[in-house]
C-alpha cells in the first residue's frame, strides 16, 4: 500500500509538472477540474480495488480455495460495479458538467468563464475516467499478484502519453 501511494504521487507530480509550461490560472484550473475528477475515482474505483485487493490475496494464499477462474470471476464483478457508477457520472460530467462546476465554484471571483474553463477541463479529463477508474482495479490485482513493478510500468506510459499529448496541444 506504501509503495502503491508513493507510486501515484510521483505519477501526480509529473501530470503537475506538465502544467508548469501553460499560462498563468492554468494550473488552477487543473486543479479546480482535477478535484471533481477524482471524486469518482476515490468513491468507486479505489473503494472497490481495496476490498477486491484483499479478497484477491485471500484467494491466491489459498485461504478460499482460490484459483485463476475465481480470481477472474472477482475481477469481473468488480469492474460491473466500478462501472455501474462511473459511467453514469461520466455521462454527468459532459452534460452537465458545467452546472456542477458552476454550483460548486462560482462565487466571489470564480466567474462564469472560469467554470466554463474548468468545465471544458473536465471533460477533456472525463475521457480517459473509466480506463483510470479500472486502472487502480487492475493495479490490486498486480499488486495481490506481489507484482508492484507492473502498474509502476504502466503509470510512467500514461505520464509520457499524457507529456507527448500535451506538448502537441
Amino acid at each position: 500500500s506504501a509503495k502503491r501511494e508513493e507510486t501515484e504521487h510521483y505519477v501526480e507530480l509529473l501530470d503537475a509538472g506538465e502544467t508548469s509550461f501553460l499560462p498563468a490560472g492554468s494550473f488552477a484550473i487543473l486543479a479546480y477540474a482535477q478535484t471533481i475528477y477524482l471524486l469518482p475515482i476515490g468513491l468507486f474505483g479505489m473503494s472497490v480495488s481495496v476490498v477486491e485487493l484483499t479478497r484477491m490475496s485471500q484467494e491466491l494464499v489459498g485461504e478460499a480455495g482460490g484459483s485463476n477462474e475465481r480470481i477472474i470471476a472477482r475481477l469481473n464483478r468488480a469492474q460491473r460495479q466500478i462501472l455501474f457508477f462511473v459511467v453514469p457520472t461520466a455521462v454527468v460530467f459532459l452534460v452537465l458538467g458545467s452546472e456542477v462546476i458552476s454550483a460548486l465554484y462560482q462565487t466571489g471571483r470564480f466567474s462564469a468563464a472560469d467554470t466554463h474553463w474548468v468545465w471544458l477541463t473536465l471533460a477533456a479529463l472525463t475521457v480517459g475516467l473509466t480506463a483510470s477508474t479500472l486502472g487502480r482495479l487492475y493495479a490490486s490485482v498486480f499488486y495481490s499478484l506481489h507484482d508492484s513493478k507492473t502498474p509502476l510500468r504502466f503509470a510512467l506510459i500514461r505520464v509520457a502519453c499524457s507529456t507527448a499529448a500535451g506538448y502537441l496541444a
